[in-house]
């Protein structure tokens, strides 16, 4: 039974999405259970058995969870969203103690708490995450930096299983064919938001046309609360001519096709989905070199290059190595391909699920379950 807060939209919708709809149907009884509205802009299967309750705040569906799980009798429940996981992990002694509890955190934590405006609700969170988290099963994180960021704030779950985004392999091909009719030569895709530093994007950009004096087109997928500063910012460099916002697209792989380079300038992130698709279409990135995994995508050279977070002279510098440097695309799709498609990811579930499954708590210890 997967049971989640929502699969509206977002990088943890739509991995929920895609574990619900590419678990084996042969060895597993899947059960989606969302707490809040049924809405979603991903599909699910049809034989799915899904459920949702409605409920704004999870904290207040947790009798209704309890309900639902006594009804369907699941071996295992699969939280994919962090607060999720501390929730399940805090009322776990209501439910019945055969079930095992599986938690995937979405967000590296430490940077995630940087960003709350109350540093008491934050610390009050850390307390809550060391003593209960533990109790949960097993924890997938999606990186190292992940795992490494909750052992710095003490969190040390014993279970860890360290296990990357998937993507949709046949479906990135697929809308890679579709034509475009505009043209770029940097694609960047994100919210937003002062988490993903699209601001220190406009900035860079302006230093690198100052630095090269060069006539390139940067396509910014997507949409957010900073819309209006960053076109306000971009205004204000003069970039009208080279930068455009092009909003929420429903295709961004048709992007890829004629872009040169994918550009990240996050201050932090999970696993960046956004990166590995982009390789899976054999196109090379640039990043910040940020907890979220960015060190462990990068081969620098070889799929992209990476710099030191904050570095704007030297990221401008990078964006001209990177623009002129002889990458072999298709090398980038098939390495992709073999570390990230959705088959192998779910294998790694599965194998995962498998185990807590049919493991006691003691047999479990420092299971570690790798896609390297």
């Amino acid at each position: 039974m997967i049971l989640v807060p929502s699969i509206d939209i977002g990088g943890a919708e739509r991995f929920t999405c895609v574990l619900a709809n590419h678990l084996s149907r042969s060895e597993f009884d899947v059960h989606l259970v969302v707490t809040g509205h049924p809405e979603t802009i991903y599909e699910l299967r049809e034989d799915l058995n899904f459920q949702a309750f409605s409920i704004q705040k999870a904290r207040n569906a947790i009798f209704k969870i309890r309900t639902t799980i006594l009804e369907i009798e699941p071996d295992i429940v699969f939280s994919t969203f962090g607060y999720f996981n501390l929730l399940l992990s805090i009322f776990r002694p209501l439910f019945p103690r055969h079930i095992k509890f599986i938690g995937r955190e979405s967000m590296v934590l430490k940077n995630k708490l940087k960003m709350e405006s109350s540093k008491l609700g934050a610390l009050f969170y850390i307390n809550l995450a060391k003593r209960f988290l533990p109790k949960l099963d097993a924890l997938v994180c999606q990186s190292k930096d992940m795992d490494n960021s909750l052992k710095e704030l003490g969190i040390h779950h014993p279970n860890v299983a360290i296990i990357n985004n998937p993507v949709n392999v046949a479906l990135a091909e697929e809308r890679f064919k579709v034509p475009v009719e505009e043209s770029y030569d940097i694609v960047s895709v994100g919210r937003l938001s002062p988490q993903k530093g699209f601001d220190r994007m406009i900035e860079i950009l302006h230093l690198y046309q100052q630095k090269y004096d060069a006539n390139i087109r940067v396509g910014i997928i997507g949409d957010g609360q900073e819309k209006e500063k960053i076109a306000a910012l971009i205004k204000e460099k003069q970039l009208t001519e080279n930068v455009f916002l092009l909003g929420v697209q429903s295709n961004v792989y048709k992007y890829y096709k004629k872009a040169k380079l994918f550009l990240m300038t996050s201050h932090f992130e999970g696993f960046p989905n956004v990166l590995v698709e982009a390789l899976v279409c054999g196109l090379p990135i640039v990043a910040f070199r940020v907890p979220g995994g960015i060190n462990e995508i990068i081969q620098e050279g070889v799929n992209g290059f990476s710099v030191v977070d904050n570095d704007w002279e030297q990221m401008a510098t990078t964006l001209q190595q990177a623009l002129t440097h002889s990458f072999d695309r298709e090398k980038i799709k098939s390495n992709s391909i073999n570390t990230y498609s959705t088959e192998r990811i779910i294998r790694k579930y599965e194998e995962l699920i498998t185990k807590v499954q049919s493991s006691n708590k003691s047999s479990i210890q420092n299971m570690v379950v790798d896609t390297s």
